[in-house]
């Protein structure tokens, strides 16, 4: 689907820039805006975000196909270091599939902590609370089986 290598070489690729494309999960777990290499490089300890991998490669457009799913499917791939700060708890409008790439990552989901590992794959349903938690390093990628703007309204 996609490599580590493949993930670091992608990021440091002026489009991502250009798009608006890579954000950062600052400590008190709010997602920012990354404009340049230079600015990667000096937040590459936390948390980094990357939005439409699905436009990425064949690969992984193929993998959000597979879903079946009446409706987008979009992929988001978040490499984390050891510690790093992720999102706080939260809920999504969408049905989530996490897939761990590289790593491992514990994810508390209604209450119980799911600790997942390369390969592994954690459905999640619409509306459920959930928190990652970065023990590890790891790459995950993150499918968002979502509903139309409309169907959201």
């Amino acid at each position: 689907m996609i490599s580590l290598k493949e993930f670091e070489t992608f990021i440091e690729n002026d489009i991502v820039y250009e798009q608006h494309l890579l954000y950062y999960i600052d400590d008190l777990g709010r997602e920012n805006l990354i404009n340049n290499v230079g600015h990667l490089h000096s937040v590459y300890d936390k948390c980094i975000k990357i939005e439409g991998l699905e436009k990425y490669n064949k690969n992984i457009f193929e993998h959000c196909k597979s879903f079946l799913h009446y409706g987008p499917v979009t992929c988001h791939g978040f490499r984390s270091f050891k510690n790093s700060k992720s999102f706080p708890r939260h809920t999504d409008p969408d049905d989530v599939y996490i897939k761990v790439i590289h790593g491992d990552i514990s994810i508390l989901l209604n209450d119980i902590e799911h600790n997942l590992k390369n390969g592994d794959t954690l459905y999640i349903p619409a509306n459920t609370e959930h928190m990652a938690t970065n023990k590890e390093e790891s790459l995950i990628l993150s499918f968002g089986l979502e509903k139309f703007l409309i169907d959201k309204i």
